[in-house]
């Protein structure tokens, strides 16, 4: 007697189930490498493109060296550098004043004679 719910029929069921599901995984897997082969290709294929544009405007470069000594000499002699001037700005503003000859705009630095004061002591 045939029943429904035989231990055979149950069985194959089981059996086929899990089949189809070791299938279907060996397949997804298989179709995942694929794809993860696809991207790296693709990938490599846009590297390989950048590298190739890049070398190309590297190759346009070109080094040009270019003398400019006369106009360096020029701004050396035009413009003089006191390296050592040891003034503070005080002093250094009636230096400047003294040399062009003109009075400043307004007394530089304290105008009061340093010395002993009678009437404190």
């Amino acid at each position: 007697m045939l029943s429904l719910a035989s231990p055979w029929l149950i069985l194959a069921a089981v059996v086929a189930l899990g089949a189809s599901h070791t299938y279907a995984y060996v397949k997804g897997g298989t179709a995942r490498e694929n794809s993860m082969l696809a991207e790296q290709k693709r990938q490599d294929e846009l590297i390989a493109k950048v590298q190739q544009s890049t070398a190309a405007e590297i190759a346009r470069i070109q080094v040009v060296n270019k003398t400019i000594y006369q106009r360096a000499t020029r701004e050396v002699i035009e413009k003089p550098v006191y390296r050592e001037c040891v003034h503070d700005p005080d002093t250094l503003g009636m230096l400047n004043h003294a040399l062009t000859n003109t009075a400043p705009a307004q007394p530089v630095g304290d105008s009061s004679m340093s010395g002993t004061d009678a009437a404190r002591r």
